[in-house]
């Protein structure tokens, strides 16, 4: 026979449900009412948590298409038929390798970089760790396009008296904080931020 608990104090199963209701994360298993030995079977209560529902990952894809897409566009529309302007060589390769050499310098896992943006089997710690490299990739690319600012400089100066020297030296000090500035906020803070949200969730 199940015995009844006293009216004179709560039964433990009202307590908890009462602690769920204002700190849900004290909240409890959830109750069959044969467990309940402090109350009758009919008037057990009973209570779960159900779990946040899953992020939709398709919104999220649609989302990132979206934001890629008017990427495109902004450039396509700042930049026009000019195109070929943008476009020089030495700066991009003075600061893209350059960076990635830094980051091999630094110790950086650069192939775990790459695969886990890809991947979707990577660990907690493998997209942390590639979020980290990508933060760095950031920062060494926006050292890269400063340096390469000096360099476009250095050259200006030495070649005064050479005006076909002066457009080569102008497109080194300007590409490469442009290209600089495009890997780090364009390329790097995006994916950073994406595989951050990956690792915590």
């Amino acid at each position: 026979m199940v015995s009844s608990w006293p009216s004179s104090s709560p039964c433990p199963c009202r307590r908890s449900l009462r602690r769920a209701r204002e700190t849900p994360q004290l909240a409890e298993a959830p109750r069959s009412p044969s467990s309940c030995r402090h109350w009758s079977r009919s008037a057990c209560i009973r209570f779960s948590h159900s779990p946040s529902p899953p992020p939709d990952e398709k919104r999220r894809s649609l989302l990132r298409l979206l934001g890629f897409i008017f990427i495109l566009v902004s450039l396509m529309v700042g930049i026009g038929s000019n195109l070929s302007s943008f476009i020089d060589a030495p700066s991009l390769i003075f600061v893209i390798p350059g960076a990635l050499a830094l980051l091999l310098f630094a110790g950086q896992g650069v192939g775990n970089m790459f695969g886990a943006v890809f991947s979707a089997d990577a660990t907690s710690e493998q997209l942390t760790a590639a979020a980290d490299a990508w933060e760095h990739t950031g920062i060494y690319a926006q050292a890269m396009g400063g340096i390469g600012t000096i360099i476009g400089l250095v050259i200006i100066l030495k070649t005064m008296d050479d005006p076909a020297a002066l457009g080569p030296g102008m497109a080194v000090a300007l590409l490469t904080v442009f290209y600089g500035l495009f890997v780090a906020y364009a390329v790097a803070l995006p994916l950073q931020t994406r595989l951050r949200s990956r690792a915590a969730g």
